[in-house]
């Protein structure tokens, strides 16, 4: 109910407006009418906190619940009871045989069962209906046939696919299975009881005066299924497939089609769907076997017509084809499927003959010819699959076989007549243990993992760290629910009903359900091209959601819990994205990157023009000032704030944005245009080229994108962004959110404050990223544009924000710059000790952006840091110097220093803002002198003028008495020049440790040519003095290992020397081998193995021989083996003089 309130009245005796300045509203709440007091029916704390967040009058509604009551609804029909079981597949209707060496091929002895209780069940083969409320097909025993003496069994099996009465209005109406081209039945051969046999009437034809049919109305549904119908530029969608397009340039198109004996003196009827487009004219001439028979007009405003041509019949025997040709310029049309109805008289082809008998209240006597009188012929009355009856009595003479039978019923009976030579063998036989019944033996769980079984056992591992984290969990293979909720058919609604029935039987508190396994639209591989369906998306038109799978009310789009997918295709993508979860939650790499979110904001440009659209920054910015925690830095890429190159793209803000990524950031937030591959049209970020950059390691980001189709994860090819990020190895992404197809920007943008707000709220602790979707959803009220919205990632997931606050103080509360403040915090634990990275801020600035076309929108983006260091806590508290230096923004007053502290234990931040920024500090001594520069190399002792490798790490050391300037003010950033032409800033890169006046430089430089290079760092004091400091390096390729020069000192020795030699790469073991001049052994050590310089023996000052040594010239072998397994060796000489 919506109410709407006006804060003005009209005083009609003063003839005034009065205005109110404060309207107070008061709700009272009733119980329901009818109901006798109230119930105190209390769930799952969690749970019960949900309500209190979506509902407006919780206090009083929670009295008013129900009490659970158990249901069967939706699993009407026996349970599967365990035991052993053969699952039989088949495809086509007609009668199966299952012979013994079957059986004995699946490990099955014959021998060892009692023929009379073997059984056979089936369920149907239909669809699972969608409507919750509507019963699902029962499993139930069917009619067999079983031979001993012969050692097979017989059975009815019907085709996926097939033809419904509607005896209302008496005509066939076509069906098929949109998940699926095989049917399922089950055989048990371990029971106790009695199983059911087909039954046997008598046919023969003895009866005088019969009805005599002369033929039967044959029916032929011709459909492939070719293309996506919900097709859009970013694939298909939806269950329904279409088979060719239509045009007038294309010209007649023609389909193949059999008949058998048709009765050429009967009509034939064609019925054609078309899907075309509304509003449009089309005009269709349409031809059978090259006559023209029609042309249909369509001039209706639907997209879907049938159209029907009755017409004499032109059809024979073998093969026919339907043309179709489009007239009118310009207009397109798809054909969808045809039928073709005709008269066909009674004779076998190839063996069988299905037909369908008039309905009347006669006896018939059937004529059938073609029948080869070398072969058993077999009859069955077909009509229902659950009753299937042989007919015997008939009588087989020249060639023709007659029986008869009451064609009393309520619908037209039908036949099936075949040699026994032509009996069908199954597509596949699998033996079945169902060992757990899931109907009965499954209670109290809160999250519940669906995998396809190749992922069972990280499944299994993840469950159990769930349940060690306090949530009772199971793994459930998706094979077991097929076989025991759609009876063994590949059915999506199975899953839907399984979790439904989890809830509504002994798990009241289920409110996490991960699907494991990636998805595809394309269920029956129409395209040629899916990889799969290792757990399969519910497809609705247009819309693909994972939410459907536990919406449970069917007048409703809104999920009962929050649902998450891993979008595996292997076992190694399962394994990444289990040890990914467990590793997160675990806190094994805490940083500072915990403390930090990355927002970004696409600008106004599309595709070579500017479109004036500036609601995602100001959505952005509504996000950040309202519905983030301020706890939590900010590092904003606003794609406004960069320029825009000859190529219409924005390098500058795709290089940020890849460094940020790296760093490492608790969520990255995301609004703006997206698809697949890339993140907006200026390239920020393009699965291509820029996934194989990212090396965030364990530094894992939630993603929330509102966007368009970052999260499509059912595409038979193309893979998204998030998908391949998830499945990173060392990196990428640890869940993402986004939609599956295309989605708008305003509920979009609600979506995602919602999310937040719920986050990050008080109570929910620890910050469940699939509740706080969930609970998002809700709120928000559905909707098919919510619906898109996908969690790639385990809905249980904890977020692993900072876990406690940091009571932080900075004195002064005035940033003056060359001035020191104290930076002091005290923790709640007085007995912490570990860490604390301090970063110290200038006042955030106010930009305003205005577009082309017009539009202008401002926003705050962060100060330049002023410091940036890592520091030690002991006991609890901490209490740190920081000089600021001279480049300040001077008068504003947002200045902030934030803290992230941690240990192997716990982690936490504070943080200080508001703070004054200006001034200029008194100092007692003027610094003219730069800092001091050294350089090495990450991994080995490097020397000016070593041996690297092709990507060195970069490791610099600046140290200056009054500090480092790290603001990156142009002119004064940290620069590191290679071979004097490019260019780096790496002042970012710089962390100070324990003091501001030491800080080190790590910088990975990637694919140096093979060669000499020079390197040139450049840094800035906060005076602003520089210095620069070069240092010469040579690059040796990984594939080039060799051991250089070698040497031994002192050369000659009396009493001990030590060996030193370089290597291009690090070695795997190096050994050093002396020996005399004569090739006798005399000493074996090992060696140091890393790049570059290197001494042995390793870990000693000095070689000292085992045995003194005479006077003389000896040799040394140094032998290296390298980590791609190749070996080098250098000998060479040294003297002995004492």
């Amino acid at each position: 109910m919506e109410v709407t309130f006006w804060p003005v009245r009209y005083n009609p005796v003063r003839h005034e407006i009065e205005r109110y300045e404060q309207i107070v509203v008061r709700l009272l709440f009733s119980p329901p009418a009818g109901q006798r007091g109230f119930l105190d029916h209390s769930l799952n704390e969690e749970i019960e906190e949900f309500y209190r967040q979506v509902l407006v009058n919780y206090q009083s509604a929670r009295r008013w619940r129900r009490a659970s009551v158990q249901k069967r609804l939706l699993t009407a029909g026996v349970s599967f009871p365990p035991g052993e079981y053969l699952k039989i597949n088949v495809k086509t209707d007609g009668i199966y045989c299952l012979r013994w060496s079957d059986l004995k091929k699946v490990g099955i002895d014959p021998g060892q069962i009692d023929p009379n209780t073997i059984r056979m069940y089936y369920g149907g083969g239909r669809e699972l209906p969608r409507d919750p409320f509507v019963p699902p097909p029962q499993w139930r025993q069917i009619p067999i046939v079983v031979d001993t003496a012969s050692g097979y069994i017989l059975f009815y099996g019907n085709s996926i696919s097939g033809w419904d009465y509607d005896k209302q209005n008496r005509d066939f109406t076509h069906f098929i299975n949109h998940y699926t081209r095989q049917n399922c039945y089950w055989l048990s051969l371990r029971g106790t009881e009695p199983g059911k046999r087909m039954t046997c009437r008598d046919g023969t034809p003895w009866r005088k005066g019969a009805f005599f049919p002369q033929g039967f109305r044959a029916r032929i549904h011709q459909e492939t299924e070719r293309y996506s119908t919900c097709a859009d530029p970013t694939g298909g969608s939806g269950i329904e497939w279409y088979w060719d397009k239509l045009s007038k340039a294309s010209g007649e198109k023609k389909y193949p089609f059999l008949t058998f004996h048709p009765n050429t003196t009967d009509t034939c009827l064609i019925k054609i769907r078309l899907l075309h487009e509304s509003g449009r004219d089309h005009l269709l001439q349409i031809s059978l076997n090259g006559e023209i028979i029609n042309s249909a007009r369509l001039i209706d405003f639907n997209d879907t017509t049938i159209v029907i041509v009755k017409t004499a019949n032109l059809l024979k025997t073998g093969s026919n084809y339907l043309g179709i040709k489009e007239l009118i310029e310009n207009s397109k049309v798809r054909l969808d499927w045809f039928e073709v109805e005709y008269t066909e008289r009674f004779a076998v082809e190839q063996g069988e003959l299905f037909f369908t008998a008039p309905l009347c209240s006669q006896v018939a006597e059937f004529r059938i010819s073609g029948i080869n009188s070398q072969d058993t012929v077999w009859i069955f009355e077909v009509s229902d699959p659950f009753e299937v009856t042989q007919i015997t009595g008939g009588v087989c003479a020249d060639g023709r076989l007659t029986f008869q039978d009451s064609l009393r019923s309520d619908a037209p009976r039908q036949y099936y007549v075949v040699s026994e030579s032509r009996w069908k063998a199954p597509e596949s036989i699998t033996v079945y243990d169902n060992a757990l019944d899931l109907r009965e033996e499954i209670n109290g769980l809160d999250h519940v993992i669906i995998t396809h079984p190749q992922f069972l056992e990280p499944a299994q591992r993840l469950a159990k760290w769930r349940t060690q984290q306090g949530l009772n969990s199971m793994a459930v293979s998706v094979d077991d629910i097929y076989n025991q909720f759609s009876w063994g058919l590949f059915d999506p609604t199975a899953i839907r009903n399984f979790l439904r029935h989890l809830v509504e039987n002994g798990n009241p508190n289920l409110r996490y359900v991960l699907l494991f396994g990636d998805g595809c639209y394309d269920y029956k591989n129409n395209s040629g091209i899916s990889p799969g369906n290792w757990i399969p998306p519910y497809e609705q038109g247009a819309i693909t959601t994972d939410d459907w799978f536990a919406c449970f009310d069917h007048d409703s789009s809104l999920p009962s819990m929050a649902v998450g997918r891993f979008p595996a295709q292997s076992l190694e993508d399962a394994e990444v994205m289990v040890d990914k979860v467990i590793d997160y939650e675990r806190r094994s790499s805490r940083g500072v990157w915990q403390n930090t979110v990355i927002l970004v904001a696409d600008d106004d440009h599309v595709r070579g023009r500017y479109d004036g659209i500036i609601d995602y920054t100001a959505d952005t910015e509504n996000i950040a000032l309202h519905y983030l925690p301020q706890s939590l830095d900010q590092v904003k890429l606003y794609l406004t704030e960069y320029p825009l190159d000859s190529f219409g793209k924005k390098p500058k803000a795709r290089k940020e944005f890849i460094e940020a990524f790296n760093q490492g950031a608790l969520l990255i937030n995301f609004v703006g245009h997206a698809n697949y591959t890339t993140l907006t049209h200026e390239g920020l970020f393009e699965a291509a080229t820029d996934i194989s950059l990212l090396n965030n390691g364990q530094r894992l980001p939630l993603f929330f994108g509102s966007t368009c189709s970052v999260n499509h994860f059912d595409h038979p090819v193309n893979e998204t962004i998030c998908e391949k990020l998830l499945r990173r190895v060392n990196g990428g992404l640890i869940a993402a959110i986004g939609p599956t197809r295309m989605a708008y920007n305003e509920p979009n943008v609600r979506l995602n404050s919602t999310f937040y707000k719920q986050l990050f709220s008080p109570s929910e602790q620890p910050p469940r990223v699939g509740k706080a979707l969930w609970m998002a959803k809700v709120i928000v009220g559905g909707g098919s544009n919510t619906a898109k919205f996908s969690l790639l990632g385990d809905p249980a997931l904890s977020l692993i924000t900072p876990q406690m606050k940091v009571n932080l103080s900075v004195s002064p509360d005035t940033l003056k710059a060359l001035g020191e403040i104290n930076i002091s915090g005290v923790l709640p634990d007085p007995n912490f000790d570990g860490q604390c990275y301090v970063r110290v801020f200038d006042s955030s600035r106010y930009a305003t952006y205005k577009s082309p076309r017009g539009p202008t929108v401002g926003y705050s983006l962060p100060g330049a840091p002023l410091f940036r260091g890592i520091l030690s806590i002991e006991d609890g508290r901490f209490e740190h110097k920081v000089r600021i230096p001279k480049d300040i923004s001077y008068g504003s007053q947002r200045g902030r220093v934030s803290v992230f502290v941690w240990n192997e234990q716990i982690d936490g931040c504070g943080k200080v803002d508001s703070l004054f920024v200006g001034g200029t500090a008194h100092i007692s001594r003027e610094d003219t002198q730069g800092p001091d520069i050294t350089i090495d190399i990450k991994g080995q002792h490097f020397a000016d003028g070593d041996y690297v490798g092709p990507s060195p790490i970069i490791q610099a050391t600046i140290e200056d008495e009054s500090g480092i300037n790290i603001t990156g003010e142009i002119g004064h950033e940290i620069t590191l020049t290679v071979d004097a032409r490019r260019i780096y800033n790496v002042t970012k890169y710089l962390l100070c440790e324990n003091s501001y006046k030491k800080g080190i430089v790590r910088y990975q430089l990637e694919n140096l040519s093979e060669g000499e290079h020079t390197l040139a760092l450049k840094a800035w004091d906060i005076f602003n003095n520089s210095a620069t400091k070069s240092v010469t390096l040579v690059v040796v390729p990984e594939e080039k290992f060799s051991i250089r020069n070698a040497l031994c000192y002192p050369n000659p020795m009396s009493s001990e020397m030590v060996f030193t030699y370089e290597l291009p790469q690090p070695a795997q073991q190096v050994k050093v081998k002396v020996f005399s001049i004569s090739g006798r052994l005399i000493d074996e050590f090992e060696g140091e193995t890393n790049r570059g310089y290197n001494q042995a023996p390793r870990e000693q000052p000095s070689w000292i021989p085992p045995i003194p040594l005479a006077n003389g010239v000896y040799l040394y072998k140094i032998v290296a083996k390298g980590s791609n397994g190749k070996k080098a060796e250098l000998i060479e000489k040294f003297s002995v003089i004492r």
